[in-house]
């Protein structure tokens, strides 16, 4: 059967009288004269005009089908046939679905505000508006990736168009083509007798099709898929796809490094990376070369702030078209920072040796104090047990003195050299820190040292000192949980002891974290209330141990015991685009309503959420990529901050094969379009019945052939008639 994207144009062939008329007009009329002379070319003369009566009537029909051939071919002839088209002669619905995505808000061209997405639904109102005002021969459906709801199959040619119209009302989004192409199955079903026509508009790259699981259409009985790509996609683009700080609270007086990762495709090119908090830039990287679907990495400096959470956004430069995958959000929580207080053994000072290689290891003298991540002091037993009163209440029996305690925090962590001689009253304000979650080592320093009260926590008996020779090793205890990890307890296979105490006898709460070659304990630890209590049986000073002059194992020990005991965030989180996100932030209150805005858009109010028992009462927003701040409605500040992304391989621009796409759909006639003119104008209107490339090409030829042969009669008609006149008598 062949249709016609344009039967108003079939009024052109009315245009055929126009040859026949001109013909008759303009066909001149003999005079009769007569002329005895000649009566004998009579004969001639009626055979030589027999013959240009034919050459005549074969120029005029040459003509009219020349006519006849350019008004088909101008509208859009289509021809289908049952069993090719349809199951039973009958076409089934075409469902138009359009991938609205981010990627999709791409520019082909830097200097255009046009987008795929804005090329795409233009073509394919033009193409809809070209069917002709008449209802079509097949319902036809326009769905969207990121919101099928509201689509049906109609014939209503003007409510598509209308739709399309109007501004894109989603706004951006990264879900796949998933859900379009469910819902496109289930419209198709409602017409199960044709062959149901897909059309996806997209650009062509993997990140439309993850999460598609694998054999999506099998449930249609008959079913056409064309994918239509962008026949230029983008030149280059390069995308942030990874920025993250330490996952823990970080020290309010510190640099944080923040590790951002930068992509290219296409060509190619030379990038920075930016370091954006509160508003301004605060770092940037050197150019980094980025060659084409590689990954290049820098490190960036966050700059002090003060405690709580707070947001920062590290961007790409420079700006190229594709503009959603050049940020990426973090958050991150600052803390008070840790302090550590180190006491010698009594009489001892700063100087003293094992003192002096904590110290510098904690925090070298040499740092900046912008780079300082504890805070270490070195305080003698009437400044910790003045501080002691200060924070616990405890240990009222020293004396104060003129100093003001009244803002000492809780030390993160406390290292107590042995040799040590203190009333009850500093064991009592001890523990009581400990309780409230504070680390408290207890470090062998002198051979007859000892930690009055707080030694018989851990072990029963009394430690006796002993020379190793030669030196011994430890292992650690995997089944110990530690804040060293496996790799970084492998650092500790070079230490050796040259004296140690000999411990017999832990008390049932303890724990041996790592023991010597012989089996003796050399780490145990104990809980206690929050915090903990770390017995080592050998020093940190070289007549006990390497572990001051091998510092690489020592110094990462302290530091993750400090960011072990200073937590993990409470008010911040990552999330991505779409997930479900029900965390619970111990910052909010148990209960009330808190609000939800967006930080990097002035605080514009995104939803009001519900706790209940810390618990909220519905997702936390993560439609877009962006910072998020929650507080209370009485705070202007943010008490939780979270950093939702768009998935990186939403912007995976590799292209996917017709193979992979049978695969993931499960049918075989699938095929990808490249669209040389336009994004989807010539595909939609072939596919709705705008033109049959066989047809159109058959009748182009044609045409081409008709015009040689009115070429070809109208100079055999010419040189016929100027034949006479050429003779001489």
């Amino acid at each position: 059967m062949i249709q016609f994207a344009y039967p108003m144009l079939l009024w052109g062939l009315l245009a055929l009288t126009l040859p026949p008329i001109v013909h008759l007009l303009l066909r001149p009329q003999p005079r009769p004269l007569r002329f005895p002379a000649l009566a004998l070319m009579r004969t001639a003369l009626t055979s030589g005009q027999r013959a240009h009566r034919v050459r005549n009537l074969l120029l005029l029909f040459t003509r009219a089908a020349l006519l006849a051939t350019a008004v088909l071919l101008l509208a859009g002839p289509n021809c289908r046939t049952a069993g090719t088209d349809t199951l039973d002669g009958r076409s089934g619905p075409q469902l138009l679905i359009i991938d609205d995505a981010v990627r999709m808000r791409a520019r082909p061209e830097y200097s255009s505000d046009r987008t795929f997405l804005d090329e795409a639904r233009a073509q394919v109102m033009e193409s809809l508006v070209q069917l002709g005002s008449g209802p079509p021969s097949r319902s036809l459906a326009v769905l969207y990736s990121g919101d099928q709801v509201g689509a049906v199959l109609t014939r209503a040619i003007d409510v598509l168009t209308a739709e399309l119209r109007a501004p894109h009302p989603l706004p951006p989004h990264a879900r796949p083509l998933t859900g379009a192409l469910r819902a496109a199955a289930r419209l198709a079903l409602s017409e199960p007798d044709g062959v149901a026509e897909l059309l996806i508009l997209t650009d062509g790259g993997r990140g439309a099709w993850r999460e598609v699981e694998p054999a999506l259409l099998a449930s249609l009985r008959k079913v056409r898929v064309r994918v239509v790509i962008p026949a230029t996609p983008l030149p280059g683009n390069i995308g942030v796809v990874r920025a993250e700080a330490a996952t823990r609270r970080h020290a309010s007086s510190t640099q944080v490094p923040v590790l951002a990762s930068v992509r290219g495709s296409g060509a190619a090119t030379t990038a920075r990376l930016v370091l954006h908090f509160g508003g301004a830039a605060v770092d940037r990287s050197p150019p980094v070369e980025v060659p084409p679907g590689s990954v290049a990495t820098v490190t960036l400096l966050a700059p002090p702030a003060g405690t709580g959470p707070h947001g920062l956004v590290v961007a790409a430069e420079p700006e190229d078209g594709q503009p959603f995958d050049q940020q990426y959000f973090v958050a991150l929580e600052r803390a008070r920072t840790p302090e550590v207080w180190i006491v010698p053994p009594s009489g001892a000072n700063d100087t003293h040796p094992a003192t002096a290689i904590l110290k510098n290891m904690l925090a070298p003298e040499t740092l900046p104090e912008g780079r300082q991540r504890v805070r270490a002091e070195v305080l003698t037993l009437p400044e910790v047990s003045a501080r002691l009163f200060a924070v616990t209440g405890e240990s009222g029996a020293a004396a104060r003195g003129n100093q003001d305690y009244s803002e000492v925090e809780i030390p993160t962590l406390l290292v107590l050299f042995a040799g040590q001689e203190w009333d009850p009253t500093i064991t009592e304000g001890l523990i009581a820190l400990v309780q409230r979650g504070a680390s408290l080592w207890l470090v062998p320093a002198e051979a007859d040292g000892e930690w009055p009260g707080l030694r018989s926590l851990v072990a029963e008996e009394q430690p006796q000192p002993e020379l190793l020779s030669p030196a011994t090793g430890w292992y650690w205890d995997p089944r110990v949980p530690l804040p060293l990890s496996p790799e970084e307890q492998g650092m500790f296979q070079w230490v050796r002891a040259h004296r140690r105490l000999r411990i017999t006898g832990p008390v049932p709460e303890t724990r041996i974290a790592a023991t010597f070659r012989d089996g003796l304990p050399a780490v145990l630890y104990r809980s206690l209330g929050a915090g903990r209590i770390t017995l080592l049986a050998t020093g940190v000073d070289p007549e006990w141990s390497d572990l001051g002059t091998l510092a690489a194992p020592l110094l990462l020990w302290l530091h993750r015991e400090v960011e072990s005991l200073v937590g993990p965030p409470t008010a911040t989180a990552a999330f991505l685009a779409h997930a479900v996100a029900r965390d619970v932030f111990t910052a909010l209150p148990t209960t009330g309503l808190v609000r939800v805005t967006r930080l990097d858009q002035s605080g514009e109010s995104v939803a009001w959420i519900r706790l209940e028992h810390g618990v909220p009462q519905s997702n936390w927003p993560t439609d877009a990529a962006g910072l998020y701040g929650v507080s209370m409605t009485s705070r202007a500040a943010p008490d939780v901050v979270y950093a939702v992304n768009w998935p990186t391989d939403e912007f995976d621009s590799s292209p996917i094969t017709v193979a992979e796409l049978r695969t993931l759909l499960g049918h075989e006639d699938v095929e990808i379009v490249t669209v040389t003119e336009g994004f989807v104008h010539d595909v939609v209107g072939r596919q709705s019945g705008r033109g049959s490339p066989d047809l159109a090409m058959l009748l182009a030829t044609a045409l081409f052939g008709l015009f040689l042969l009115e070429m070809l009669t109208a100079r055999t008609r010419t040189r016929v008639e100027r034949a006479p006149n050429t003779e001489r008598p």
